[in-house]
């Protein structure tokens, strides 16, 4: 397992290959992870989905491990097309509310995961749909997954309700889950807008992800676990957005957000919404700021600040890399209508919410007007960034991101204080000052490598 940056990696494995030709991003970035924001979606002659739109993981570098039963993902160097340089060495993971056994879906390669291989979604047909369901069913990608039976999801009976011939089972047809789960574990861009912000990583921050998750999946398929085949999506307590967020959170990219908390702590303190983790994910990838304020922004020409950093200290000692980094994009494919979808671009803005938003958030136990208030406002920040960003070429256009961190990392050498200032000027450092010395080094190392990849790879991106 290697264990510099991601960005550095690149650098010291990739640029010796690279001519003054044009390169892609994954030849310049090879792993990185990928958080998508989907909106809500609407099949023709069906229900429309949840106004929230859906939140899912792209995992760069990772396969999936078909020797397990069930859902399970795994590391692997090179990537399930054995070039990690191909954008679809990766895997995929996606909550979906239906599973009964399992929490998560994990599918290999990003274009079936994003566009289900289809190139313009306006000509998506259902002869197209069928042969791709086909195409992962016999790859195994559904086997070993468990459906609530669509009564007992709807409330109106109970999974383990015991007729003429016993239990009834759930859904376990392969091609029935392929079809039920499309659109929202893969082939996103049938039925949504989709919005994927991508944060270069270490490779080494790859396997605590794939730990969290796949003991996720365990909880719920093995069958010595208290919740064997109990696994229950809820919207607010327990949904796709706290298991995307936590993952990176194991991984020490974000902060983790608690679930299936007591009704006003989870509404108050710990709402999982994908369009905001979006926004959150591609501020902290720009510019370190980190979501809300239990963790403080990173200042990268304040040494000082890094050291009391809970996360940063951490992640520059032992990975020699921070979650600011170049080549955090994002990319954006709009929605078309089509043979079985109709248009969709909706994803929870909260634009014109008070009256019956309002009285939800009083059910769920957010009785303070002025908490109401606070969270309305929150949202349309969100919204507003959310803008921001699709209009900043630094947050989608790669050279104008490489451009951003030249400069960025260019000010933080000239302008950091030296480790003496530091130390005059922030006393508590003194008693630390062997420790605090050796982070100041490895720090000014850092933005050194940094810089120097930055240089490097401007000259390359046309």
């Amino acid at each position: 397992m290697i264990s510099f940056s991601g960005i550095f990696l690149a650098l010291g494995l990739f640029f010796g290959s690279w001519s003054a030709q044009a390169i892609t991003y994954d030849e310049i970035f090879p792993y990185y992870v990928e958080l998508c924001s989907v909106s809500q979606v609407k099949e023709k002659g069906g229900t429309p989905g949840g106004i929230a739109g859906h939140a899912a993981l792209y995992l760069k570098g990772v396969c999936r491990d078909t020797s397990a039963p069930y859902p399970q993902i795994k590391v692997c160097n090179q990537g399930p097309m054995g070039d990690i340089r191909h954008p679809d060495s990766g895997t995929s993971v996606s909550v979906d509310k239906q599973f009964r056994n399992v929490n998560w879906l994990a599918v290999e390669r990003k274009s079936i995961f994003i566009n289900g291989g289809l190139n313009d979604v306006s000509k998506l047909t259902a002869s197209f749909r069928d042969a791709l369901v086909d195409s992962l069913v016999k790859e195994g990608v559904f086997n070993g997954v468990e459906l609530h039976r669509p009564e007992a999801l709807a409330g109106q009976a109970d999974d383990d309700v015991t007729g003429l011939f016993g239990p009834a089972p759930g859904i376990t047809d392969p091609r029935v889950i392929g079809l039920k789960t499309l659109d929202t574990d893969y082939a996103m861009w049938f039925g949504r807008t989709v919005s994927c912000v991508r944060l270069p990583i270490p490779q080494s921050k790859l396997q605590p992800m794939v730990d969290y998750l796949n003991a996720l999946n365990q909880k719920y398929a093995e069958p010595t676990s208290q919740d064997y085949r109990n696994y229950r999506w809820s919207g607010v307590y327990n949904n796709c957005t706290h298991t995307v967020v936590n993952a990176l959170a194991a991984a020490g990219i974000l902060d983790s957000i608690e679930f299936e908390l007591p009704g006003w702590r989870q509404v108050a303190f710990h709402l999982a919404i994908p369009m905001n983790q979006f926004i959150n994910l591609a501020h902290l990838g720009v510019k370190g700021v980190y979501p809300g304020r239990r963790i403080k922004d990173l200042k990268l020409n304040h040494p000082s600040m890094l050291y009391r950093h809970p996360l940063a200290k951490s992640l520059l000692i032992n990975h020699q890399w921070l979650p600011m980094q170049p080549g955090a994009v994002i990319e954006h494919l709009q929605h078309a209508e089509n043979e079985l979808y109709e248009y969709s671009d909706y994803a929870f803005d909260l634009k014109s919410l008070p009256s019956k938003t309002t009285a939800l958030l009083r059910q769920l136990g957010w009785t303070s007007v002025a908490r109401i208030k606070q969270m309305i406002d929150g949202a349309l920040r969100i919204k507003t960034d959310g803008q921001v960003i699709l209009k900043d070429p630094k947050y989608y256009d790669l050279k104008a991101n490489l451009e951003y961190f030249d400069d960025v990392y260019s000010k933080a050498l000239s302008t950091k204080p030296s480790v003496t200032n530091e130390m005059f000027w922030n006393s508590s450092l003194y008693a630390e000052r062997k420790d605090f010395t050796n982070f100041y080094i490895k720090h000014d190392a850092y933005l050194r490598r940094q810089l120097e990849f930055v240089k490097r790879a401007r000259g390359l991106v046309q």
